[in-house]
């Protein structure tokens, strides 16, 4: 799913046993499907860079485990010594970093997701478990619930004199 094979993306997954990730991964793009983690943990999960679901110049960019959950569920899971940081050299606007969904779009639903303890620091916008809540095309709520950030959260524009652009939420 993360690299771009859209066949998996609407798929159901469910972990049998902890994941121990030694390797940076790039973040999966847009999933619509379920993610079960069965109360298992993801550990070691560092991003190799971003996402952008979206084409044009101005879309909104992601750093998360799934970049855009899309109507799609992630539920059970916690992610645990985590590196998550948006790379260096891309412009300043429209990014977000958080350690499980970038984007909950469409109706998605995250339930029983706990994040560790850790820091999530963005450049602009952050957030513990989902770095941005949207709309989408569709009519239907997107949910969290029974979810927990440990981390600490926050963005190096909210530290700027005068600067209210940059926005930080420990949950989303």
């Amino acid at each position: 799913v993360g690299s771009g094979n859209s066949k998996y993306s609407s798929l159901s997954f469910s972990l049998d046993s902890e994941i121990t990730l030694t390797e940076a991964v790039a973040p999966i793009t847009s999933y619509s499907g379920t993610f079960d983690g069965n109360d298992h943990a993801i550990k070691g999960y560092r991003n190799s860079g971003y996402a952008k679901p979206g084409e044009e110049a101005d879309d909104d960019m992601f750093v998360a485990l799934f970049a855009s959950l899309d109507g799609g569920t992630v539920k059970n899971l916690t992610v645990e010594d985590y590196s998550v940081s948006f790379p260096d050299g891309i412009g300043d606007t429209n990014r977000y970093v958080s350690v499980v969904v970038g984007e909950l779009i469409n109706g998605g639903h995250v339930e029983n997701v706990t994040v560790g303890e850790g820091k999530v620091v963005s450049p602009v916008r952050a957030g513990g478990i989902v770095g941005k809540i949207g709309a989408g095309t569709s009519t239907k709520q997107n949910v969290i619930s029974n979810s927990y950030n440990y981390a600490d959260v926050s963005t190096e524009r909210l530290g700027s004199s005068g600067d209210t652009y940059g926005t930080a939420g420990g949950i989303a």
